[in-house]
């Protein structure tokens, strides 16, 4: 699995990824950064067009293969090779990352999939404790929840940013209101 993520890094190569923590979900994308902990993916919809990126884990990684099918699409529709994310996003630790990339994007998707299956919250940091981060998160009408939700870092098996669902979310839902003294939920 490692030469196939090597190679997607150094050549551009779109990979498949199935996960242990997502068995019936594959993920598509080209590798942009690799670490022992953490792979920064810009990730690939249906169709062959590029679509924000993921962050996700490789302990969690059940199999990685080439997959080349839109290839020549993305090469000739597509900014080529594909971009970095604007800043750049340092891989260390998910405080980094997921400052980062909300910086960037506004808000991140993130995933527990270990634990919470088929479940994803959106929103952007908040506050930060040393092994978490307090989201305030936006519901599914598009409106910023009065609470924050805790995540523990070592609960996160993915992270999402700059895709085109979350541009539009951010857009209806509107500025990140100013944080409430009170927590709320802790994940």
């Amino acid at each position: 699995m490692l030469k196939l993520l090597q190679r997607s890094l150094d050549q551009s190569v779109p990979v498949q990824i199935v996960r242990t923590v997502a068995p019936n979900e594959t993920l598509h994308g080209i590798v942009l950064d690799l670490t022992r902990d953490w792979v920064l993916l810009t990730g690939i919809r249906d169709g062959g067009y590029f679509d924000g990126y993921n962050i996700v884990r490789p302990t969690d990684f059940r199999s990685v293969e080439t997959d080349t099918r839109f290839l020549p699409f993305l090469r000739e529709h597509q900014a080529w090779p594909p971009a970095q994310p604007a800043e750049p996003i340092d891989l260390s630790s998910p405080s980094n990352f997921i400052s980062a990339a909300a910086s960037l994007a506004g808000v991140v998707t993130l995933f527990e999939e270990a634990r919470r299956p088929d479940m994803c919250w959106i929103g952007s940091p908040a506050d930060w404790g040393k092994k978490s981060v307090w989201i305030l998160t936006i519901d599914p009408d598009a409106t910023w929840d009065d609470y924050m939700t805790q995540f523990k870092f070592k609960h996160l098996t993915r992270i999402d940013f700059a895709d085109d669902y979350n541009k539009a979310l951010v857009t209806v839902a509107g500025p990140k209101p100013p944080p409430t003294a009170e927590h709320g939920q802790p994940g």
